[in-house]
């Protein structure tokens, strides 16, 4: 039986250090000269499965976003988003363009080689 994929998240609206979390970051939302708005979205990625073995198979993460919270319209795969290692914690970042003005609500999720999907983060909210 495959262990589930690490559930222990944490979306946020500022990055905080938490470990085995995945975190939204502070919101770095823009508009530009079009009407069009991107918002930057970071995490920590987890590093155990619900049964606490290492997340030795990530795969990559799936972001989630809908105009009212816990209803999530649109998503899209992100594939191994870009991790770095910044102030001592690993911290994945991925930039969301194409957005209207308004207020969204974001979760992410993390999955294996199996396909095995965690369950979504908590909630992080913008308003651009």
């Amino acid at each position: 039986m495959a262990a589930s994929i690490g559930t222990r998240f944490l979306v946020s609206t500022c990055v905080t250090a938490l470990a085995l979390s995945l975190l939204a970051a502070c919101d770095s939302g823009t508009v530009g000269s079009d009407p069009a708005v991107s918002t930057t979205r970071t995490w920590e990625p987890p590093t155990a499965n619900t049964d606490d073995t290492a997340l030795t198979d990530l795969a990559g993460y799936r972001l989630y976003w809908g105009a009212s919270t816990g209803a999530y319209t649109n998503n899209q795969d992100l594939g191994m988003a870009s991790c770095a290692d910044m102030a001592g914690t690993m911290t994945c970042t991925y930039t969301l363009t194409g957005l209207d003005a308004g207020t969204y609500f974001f979760a992410v999720t993390a999955y294996n080689v199996g396909g095995y999907e965690s369950v979504r983060s908590n909630e992080a909210t913008a308003t651009y």
